[in-house]
């Protein structure tokens, strides 16, 4: 899984990102919704169920993906909880083979929906936005087929 540990830390930074674009927030545009915390003025989370994004990483309908270890979890549920830091995320790796069979069904569905999303950002501000991280990058051009491939290897 080391090629989606490159891909979620690359897609984190470029939602990142995509909160400065000149025209304006395209995470907005694209219809999240932003929280802010009321004790920590830096601290920020974005909505679009079934998904909810915060620095640190993607909730995705009862998945945990987060950046730092694209270590995958289950949530106890599948509605995004309220926090603002991973030291309050509620996570479990599964125990069954149940569960094991849901987290994979919920991540190739992560994987399409972020896919889904690169597709509707202009390639051009894509590609500014890679050429501005300082770490080995998957060309803009090739974000997508690199999800929806990432998907199909979890078929």
């Amino acid at each position: 899984m080391r090629e989606g540990s490159l891909l979620l830390d690359q897609q984190c930074w470029c939602w990142g990102q995509d909160i400065r674009h000149e025209s304006g927030n395209l995470l907005l545009e694209r219809g999240f919704v932003r929280e802010r915390s009321t004790t920590d003025k830096d601290l920020s989370r974005y909505t679009s169920p079934p998904a909810t994004l915060w620095a640190f990483g993607l909730f995705y309908d009862g998945l945990w993906l987060l950046r730092k270890d694209f270590k995958i979890r289950l949530a106890p549920s599948e509605t995004a909880p309220d926090i603002w830091t991973v030291r309050d995320a509620e996570m479990h790796y599964p125990t069954t083979e149940e569960e094991g069979e849901r987290l994979r069904e919920k991540l190739r569905a992560a994987c399409l929906w972020i896919a889904q999303y690169e597709e509707n950002i202009p390639l051009k501000w894509r590609a500014e936005t890679l050429r501005r991280w300082d770490k080995k990058s998957i060309p803009a051009a090739e974000q997508v087929a690199h999800w929806r491939s990432l998907e199909e290897a979890l078929r």
